[in-house]
């Protein structure tokens, strides 16, 4: 039981959050509504992203199924804001993300171990939205925030009493992608990494695809 108990404990807190926002942190400059297929570092999810920038100020919000296997599942969700600070055709962006994530795992020997996941997040991203020729654009971008997540767990044994008990963890996130936009369509990879995370595989990565707001007249003028 405790192998089990601290497989599903990795698995859990190795598995990030990523949030949609614009040109800083990989959507188009003004924002967008797209379909995401999300892979973690163990089992796979769908869900949508949405980003708008009605100004100096850039709003964000997701929300994304996960599967790892028939016995594991659930959703997760989560938000964002951040100030846009323009630096020529590049975009800082300063802001803040928060996260919550609810899932079911069906341990060996009849046990349902229900967790519950929160992560807040601080720090900034960096990008670009670069016209290439007759609205088509390339939008790269990094970012990195710090990462505070909670964790509580309810292991309910199929004969016996709920035990509950919970978690926390700090680590510094790595966020960058690369996308391409070609008038109001847009598309592209992401992935995310943790600062002490070993080996060449992101712990989360994304391919998304989507609407763009905004017409593309960075792009028009060449």
């Amino acid at each position: 039981m405790r192998s089990a108990y601290a497989a599903f404990l990795l698995v859990v807190l190795a598995n990030p959050v990523v949030l949609g926002a614009q040109a800083c942190l990989g959507t188009p400059a003004r924002g967008g509504i797209a379909y995401q297929n999300v892979r973690y570092t163990v089992g796979s999810g769908h869900g949508a992203t949405a980003a708008y920038a009605p100004g100096k100020v850039a709003f964000g919000a997701h929300f994304n199924t996960r599967t790892n296997n028939a016995a594991k599942s659930g959703n997760e969700g989560g938000g964002r804001f951040a100030v846009v600070v323009p630096i020529g055709r590049v975009q800082l962006c300063p802001g803040i993300q928060a996260s919550f994530y609810s899932g079911t795992w069906n341990a060996p020997a009849g046990v349902e171990v229900k967790s519950q996941v929160l992560t807040a997040k601080a720090g900034a991203g960096l990008g670009l939205e670069q016209p290439i020729y007759r609205g088509l654009s390339i939008i790269p971008s990094v970012g990195v925030h710090y990462a505070f997540t909670v964790t509580k767990f309810d292991v309910n044994p199929a004969s016996g009493e709920v035990t509950t008990s919970g978690d926390t963890l700090s680590q510094v996130a790595i966020d960058y992608a690369v996308l391409a936009r070609f008038r109001f369509l847009y598309g592209g990879v992401s992935g995310l990494r943790y600062a002490d995370t070993k080996g060449g595989a992101p712990a989360m990565a994304r391919y998304i695809i989507g609407f763009a707001f905004g017409g593309n007249r960075a792009a028009k003028k060449d």
